[in-house]
């Protein structure tokens, strides 16, 4: 137990008689669990805080009490009852009339939903509502975290690399000339990072992430979970296998119960068995992310599978399902603004065109020298 956990039990026994006291402890608890990565007992917490608000009739701390569970719901990888609860959690601040920083930290969680989905145009608009709202001069907090999410998404939709460039030197300097607010470090790094292995500058991606990954561990369950979901997906590196960081992904995944992880972790393990020429277990590996990913609606990391999924079948010359799984990868890879990758999907479909064209004269073949057993007997009565 952490001294922040020992801390909020002690605060927890003080608090008894107050209900509301009693509400905003088991919140903080919530948030240090959430924090640490423990997102399962963080709800656990969010809920008697919520029910506790609730007795209080407190819509403020109930819709507080909300927001850390929705954010809960998104690691996990419960996407469709964060959404619901990001409803309710406005409807809440209405009763109180917030149009402040309670309802941006909703609408932040929301994006942050969206963006797991990859839904990034609708994500980025919520970001770029929410840095309105959070002028520099007035909100640096906040105007630094919208410049990071908005980044993640430019970087992750191929948006062109000198206009990254430029959000990555205003955000350095922003975190530059504003000391107290270093805590954000981290995922600079973790930006930055993500941009070079975009680039294909593997070594310094490589020294960026694990940099991070020494400074979060223990502290930032999040950043922990962004940085080996990065450094364990081979597809992305090259020629390199990370079976290494898979594992480490997978086992601290399942520690944490993290849905999404456990299934990307199984996506990226595939990526070491077709390194090894194991077809077979690459195969059942990416059919289990896939029905994962598909029951939570992520349309990249679905595309994604179904890409790889293709290729398998390419090599083992049925170019059919091929051909099948790259057409329903398209609109995935359309709908999270995936362009290289819809362009990579296209080059392969336009590649195996002449082995389709071949297998559809053979059937033509065959259908001519072997026909259908009905008409061979009519014709063999007209005789």
């Amino acid at each position: 137990m952490t001294n922040a956990q020992k801390f909020g039990q002690q605060a927890l026994k003080f608090s008894a008689g107050n209900i509301k006291c009693q509400s905003s402890t088991t919140r903080h608890l919530a948030l240090i669990h959430h924090n640490l990565g423990d997102h399962i007992m963080a709800i656990v917490h969010a809920r008697q805080s919520r029910k506790l608000a609730q007795l209080a009739g407190n819509p403020m701390l109930e819709a507080r009490a909300l927001h850390i569970e929705i954010n809960c719901l998104q690691a996990i990888g419960n996407y469709a009852l964060g959404i619901s609860l990001c409803q309710t959690a406005h409807n809440l601040l209405e009763l109180c009339m917030s149009d402040g920083l309670p309802s941006q930290a909703i609408m932040n969680s929301q994006a942050e939903i969206l963006t797991s989905k990859s839904e990034y145009r609708e994500a980025r608009l919520i970001y770029t509502q929410l840095l309105a709202k959070s002028p520099l001069t007035l909100s640096p907090y906040h105007h630094i975290l919208n410049l990071l999410n908005i980044l993640f998404i430019d970087i992750n939709t191929d948006v062109s690399g000198n206009t990254v460039l430029q959000e990555i030197n205003i955000l350095q300097g922003i975190l530059n000339k504003l000391e107290q607010y270093k805590n954000w470090d981290k995922w600079f790094i973790s930006m930055c990072a993500e941009f070079q292995l975009r680039e294909g500058d593997f070594l310094p991606a490589e020294t960026g992430f694990q940099r991070c990954l020494n400074l979060s561990w223990g502290s930032d369950g999040e950043n922990v979970t962004f940085c080996l979901q990065a450094l364990a997906d081979g597809y992305r590196w090259g020629a390199k296998v990370r079976l290494t960081w898979a594992t480490l992904l997978l086992v601290n995944s399942l520690k944490t119960k993290q849905k999404v992880s456990i299934h990307k972790g199984l996506q990226f393990m595939s990526h070491f068995f077709l390194c090894l020429g194991d077809q077979h277990t690459a195969h059942s590996l990416l059919t289990l992310a896939l029905e994962g990913f598909t029951d939570m609606d992520i349309h990249q990391s679905k595309a994604e599978c179904m890409l790889h999924l293709g290729e398998i079948s390419e090599q083992r010359g049925d170019f059919s399902r091929a051909l099948q799984l790259w057409e329903q990868a398209k609109p995935l890879f359309k709908r999270s603004s995936q362009t290289r990758q819809l362009a990579l999907v296209d080059e392969k479909i336009s590649q195996i065109q002449p082995h389709l064209q071949a297998d559809q004269q053979k059937l033509v073949l065959l259908s001519e020298l072997h026909p259908p057993s009905g008409l061979a007997q009519t014709q063999m009565i007209k005789m």
